[in-house]
């Protein structure tokens, strides 16, 4: 059981979007929509091609912080936020090591080995959440 919840938190810290790639944010939310819209006409359904034209139309009317989808605006503007969402993450991870440090105390008075031992990894899995977000956020 823990090897499984190991692999399942690993491949969840890994699993992190690219928030530099280019085809982030407004361009992607388009494609998406237009590749539902095309579906949408394949199978002739009127409601939904409808709402995915209006989906469409709001995305490049108002995505990207009100720029142009092209625009060297709206690419700071994603950068801007891909950086908040990273300092996000690494003020949650601080949260939860602090939550696990205060467990383990708790489990060491205890001298319960088996929540020791979950504290212990909790506190690992905090600390390199922590040190990949923040080698993340050195790269932009």
């Amino acid at each position: 059981m823990k090897k499984l919840i190991f692999i399942v938190v690993v491949s969840g810290i890994f699993s992190i979007p690219s928030f530099a790639d280019d085809n982030y944010g407004c361009e992607k939310k388009l494609q998406a929509l237009e590749k539902q819209l095309e579906y949408a006409k394949q199978y002739g359904n009127s409601y939904r091609i409808s709402g995915l034209e209006r989906g469409i139309s709001n995305v490049k009317k108002y995505c990207g912080g009100g720029y142009p989808l092209d625009s060297k605006e709206a690419k700071e503007y994603y950068a801007t936020n891909s950086k908040l969402e990273v300092m996000e993450k690494i003020e949650d991870a601080k949260k939860d090591l602090a939550k696990a440090e205060y467990k383990l105390g708790k489990a060491q008075r205890k001298n319960d080995v088996e929540d020791v031992f979950e504290a212990e990894y909790k506190i690992k899995e905090a600390q390199g959440r922590i040190e990949m977000y923040e080698k993340y956020l050195s790269e932009f």
